[in-house]
Order: C-alpha cells, then structure tokens, then sequence
C-alpha cells in the first residue's frame, strides 16, 4: 500500500507541472506581461478614451507575438469586467 501511494504521489507530482505549463496563448507564440497604464503609448490610451470615453482603464498587457504589440486594456462596466486590444499604433483590435 506504501509503494501504491508512494508511486501516485511521485506520478501526480511529475505530471501537474507539465499541465500548469501549458497555456494556450504561449503556444500560440503570445507573451503576456501585465504592464503599468503610465507606460501603455499614448497612441493606445488616445484610441482607448476615443472608444470607450466613460470608461477608466484599471489593468494594462502588453501582449508581444513575434515582432507584432498591441495592448489588452481592462475596466470595469458596472459589474462586469471589460477588455478591449490595441495595436501599439492605437488602431482597434476587438473587445472582449
């Protein structure tokens, strides 16, 4: 029974790591970083105010995919969180 256990426990602990790892966007070539919105251009916070002018962004990513950036912003719309993408340039990506 010991052995059991001990050969379940070192099979669950090998096995998580290589799921938590996988991610979707990673694979697709995405990197995520959260950024602060001081440093997100001023092309994006523009286009963003234009878009969405009653709202205030609370969450900034940079989202890099080989050579193309744009950024992901985040607000609040009542109780509902919001998330629109840009491209560095400030044209308009899609909502989610």
């Amino acid at each position: 029974m010991k052995i059991r256990t001990a050969l379940l426990i070192s099979l669950l602990a090998t096995s998580v790591p290589a799921f938590a790892d996988k991610d979707e966007k990673d694979e697709a070539g995405e990197k995520e970083t959260v950024v602060k919105l001081k440093d997100v251009p001023v092309a994006v916070t523009k286009a963003f105010a234009a878009k969405y002018p009653k709202a205030k962004a609370t969450k900034a990513e940079k989202i890099e995919k080989g050579t193309e950036v744009s950024y992901e912003l985040a607000w609040m719309d009542g109780k509902k969180k919001r998330e629109a993408t840009f491209k560095a340039d400030g044209s308009f990506v899609e909502e989610e």
